[in-house]
């Protein structure tokens, strides 16, 4: 879809039963409830919840905590 924004299946977890994702906001994180679209084998639609730009937690989800201080480590 034109515009739609997409992430990698690996940030998109369940909690409680709902799918969530972890947006960075600064060196924390925060937690945040998506509903969710159309997927591939390597991507998801997000229709709300994340907005284009935002960095996103991809790795590490089962470490984190809404508010819990991180740090950015590149994946080559």
């Amino acid at each position: 879809k034109k515009g739609a924004v997409l992430v990698p299946r690996a940030a998109v977890t369940v909690v409680g039963g709902k799918e969530m994702i972890y947006v960075l906001k600064g060196d924390v994180v925060e937690q945040r409830a998506v509903t969710t679209g159309l997927t591939d084998s390597d991507h998801i639609e997000i229709l709300s919840g994340v907005a284009q730009g935002d960095q996103v937690v991809i790795a590490g989800q089962a470490n984190l905590t809404d508010g819990a201080k991180v740090e950015v480590v590149s994946q080559s």
